[in-house]
């Protein structure tokens, strides 16, 4: 149960530094995207090792994730990101309109793609 939690925390903080990196380089680490991106598709994944695939698809969170407790490589911009998005993650979880609304157009999406 610790192990989901920590690997869910993992996988925000994977995202947000991707983003972060994206507006400050204007590139980021192509194997985390590339994670990152295909499980925003897992939506019915048995675990969060199964929504990255692997944990090697979440690496960069959990280095980020690291990074940031430890005093001397913490990036706040990183920590403002995360602490941002799941504060909107509560309030979208009280909106179970829009989470279905969310759904569909990610099962769309994937339709798409495949």
């Amino acid at each position: 149960m610790n192990e989901e939690r920590v690997l869910a925390l993992a996988g925000l903080f994977q995202a947000s530094a991707l983003a972060h990196q994206l507006a400050n380089e204007g590139r980021c680490d192509d194997l985390s995207f590339d994670a990152s991106l295909a499980s925003v598709f897992r939506i019915d994944a048995p675990s969060v090792v199964g929504v990255y695939g692997n944990v090697s698809g979440i690496r960069l969170g959990l280095r980020t994730l690291i990074g940031q407790l430890d005093e001397n490589s913490r990036d706040m911009a990183i920590t403002r990101m995360v602490v941002t998005v799941m504060r909107l993650e509560r309030s979208l979880a009280h909106r179970k309109d829009l989470l279905d609304q969310l759904q569909q157009g990610i099962v769309s999406t994937k339709r798409q793609v495949d």
